[in-house]
């Protein structure tokens, strides 16, 4: 698991504020053609995401929708 976008290596969730407008998720499955994507432990979310941009083969993507 790499940083995440606040820095810890950890799952930050979703939380929109109540009464906010809806909130687009994206679960995005890639199938890679390498058993690595050449990344360490300390690598970036922009870093591992490039890296997984140029080996993907291909995709599939769900998006869901939430409000409170």
């Amino acid at each position: 698991m790499c940083r995440n976008d606040f820095g810890p290596r950890a799952f930050a969730g979703a939380a929109p504020h109540a009464g906010d407008q809806v909130h687009r998720y994206y679960f995005v499955v890639h199938a890679v053609g390498e058993e690595s994507l050449g990344v360490d432990a300390d690598a970036t979310p922009a870093v591992v995401s490039f890296n997984l941009a140029v080996k993907t083969l291909g995709r599939a993507i769900l998006q869901g929708t939430y409000q409170t």
